[in-house]
């Protein structure tokens, strides 16, 4: 199979537009994010306000058993056992 490049001719007579200066593209990327104004947000920031559920971590678990099996991993209820007989 071809690659699609090589199934269809070339379509493109547009010239190239000269060399890549990377330099100039970003300081122009720069420029233009920060001429841009910030978009208006639906609920306005305040200060010291949490919305929604506050992300706990593991310290609500009770911790009294010690946390660690014989797994050796905190939370396993039951170790992984492997046979290996040859039956």
């Amino acid at each position: 199979m071809l690659p699609p490049s090589q199934r269809c001719k070339d379509q493109t007579t547009k010239e190239p537009t000269g060399p890549f200066k990377r330099d100039h593209l970003l300081k122009y990327l720069e420029d233009q994010a920060k001429s841009e104004k910030d978009w208006e947000d639906v609920v306005p920031f305040s200060p010291g306000i949490k919305r929604g559920k506050v992300w706990e971590g593991d310290s609500g678990r009770n911790s009294a058993e010690g946390d660690t099996r014989d797994s050796g991993v905190a939370g396993m209820e039951m170790p992984i056992e492997l046979d290996l007989d040859d039956e």
